[in-house]
């Protein structure tokens, strides 16, 4: 399996869902500018899907890697998806900012 194109899929859909969800919010808040709680979680849950969609991306070639028996790189895949998830957790839990 060619592992180009599922991670072209993976990247390309988090970035056009995460974009319909920014485009929403700005419509919905031309259009009825009184509902900022609804336009704020379409700008969040975008924001999260633009921010998960790396992590995907490293899970899916994870997932590639372990299909096609090329373990080395598996292994690398799991410790860089372990890396992005344990800096994930330690910037939500010691509010690190740079």
């Amino acid at each position: 399996m060619d592992i180009n194109k599922p991670i072209y899929i993976v990247l390309v859909s988090g970035v056009i869902l995460s974009g319909a969800l920014f485009a929403s919010a700005l419509a919905l808040h031309a259009a009825m500018p009184t509902r900022m709680e609804l336009v704020y979680a379409l700008s969040l849950i975008g924001t999260a899907v633009l921010i998960l969609t790396p992590y995907l991306r490293v899970a899916v070639a994870l997932g590639v890697f372990f299909l096609n028996r090329e373990f080395k790189f598996a292994i690398l895949s799991l410790l860089v998806l372990v890396m992005m998830v344990i800096s994930f957790v330690a910037g939500l839990v010691f509010h690190i900012v740079p």
